[in-house]
């Protein structure tokens, strides 16, 4: 940014130029592009988040990528369905939010993909999933 004001300012650069590139930078800065999130999680606006941080916990148990990625998808589609109006604020609300979750871990990722994980791991996924959601109450509800 300040090499483009520096630019404009001494000349080189015309304001329409100059409103383009700052345009762009910021799309750059504010556009999240990451280039290691899947197509399919970065179409869902957020789920990015969860990603990034469950990739490191679920790679380490033999998941594959595609694997991951729908265990990934699954999760924020459980928190989407689960979430209302302050779901954040309300203690029944996300009670009944963990639980999903916990059945979905305990049932789907443990069973399905028959993992050898123990349960201080599985409830470590839940917290985690829980964590995220309340860090990021406005990408649902």
């Amino acid at each position: 940014i300040d090499k483009i004001l520096a630019e404009m300012r001494s000349g080189k650069l015309a304001d329409a130029e100059a409103l383009i590139k700052m345009r762009e930078a910021k799309e750059e800065m504010t556009g999240k592009k990451d280039e290691s999130i899947p197509e399919r999680v970065a179409k869902i606006n957020g789920a990015d988040i969860f990603y990034r941080n469950l990739h490191p916990i679920l790679s380490g148990h033999s998941l594959s990528d595609e694997q991951l990625e729908e265990v990934v998808c699954d999760l924020f589609a459980i928190l989407q369905a689960g979430t209302t109006i302050d779901w954040h604020r309300l203690t029944d609300a996300q009670r009944a939010l963990r639980n999903q979750i916990d059945d979905y871990v305990y049932d789907e990722i443990k069973t399905k993909y028959s993992l050898d994980i123990g349960n201080e791991d599985l409830a470590s996924i839940v917290e985690k999933v829980m964590e995220l959601a309340l860090e990021n109450p406005e990408i649902f509800g």
